[in-house]
């Protein structure tokens, strides 16, 4: 059983995430892994595939989404025809798939990395920096 959200934000859109089997849509599931309608703002995921493949294919969708979202895709846009969009996304996601199979290491180090997670060396930065705004403060000269 995939442990897939059901929604995930990408910039300004919430886009639902939906699994569907080759019963709720027979034709679709043989022909595709995934899609990402950004009309209804969702990403389908077909709930046969392997766990590589539905991470993948997870990714790829979601570059998908992040793309749109962020207009490369817009007319005239670096991505704009769609056989071009189509290219770089495969090749971005099979990529980045390798490389966090590869290494596991990659994923906890991005997560600690981009929480906001403040480290006590950090943390001893911000006060010394502090203690110089409030010194420089003291020193300046009022504007009247």
């Amino acid at each position: 059983m995939s442990k897939l959200k059901k929604r995930i934000k990408i910039g300004y859109a919430d886009i639902q995430i939906k699994l569907l089997s080759k019963k709720d849509s027979p034709k679709w599931c043989k022909d595709h892994f995934g899609e990402y309608d950004s009309n209804k703002s969702e990403m389908l995921i077909n709930s046969n595939l392997t766990k590589i493949e539905e991470a993948n294919t997870f990714l790829h969708e979601l570059l998908h989404a992040s793309i749109w979202i962020s207009g490369l895709s817009t007319e005239g846009g670096v991505l704009e025809p769609k056989k071009r969009e189509e290219i770089v996304v495969n090749a971005l996601a099979n990529n980045l798939a390798q490389v966090f199979r590869d290494n596991k290491w990659i994923l906890p180090y991005l997560k600690k990395n981009l929480t906001g997670v403040v480290s006590s060396e950090q943390k001893a930065r911000n006060r010394i920096l502090g203690r110089n705004k409030r010194q420089y403060k003291k020193r300046s000269f009022s504007k009247n």
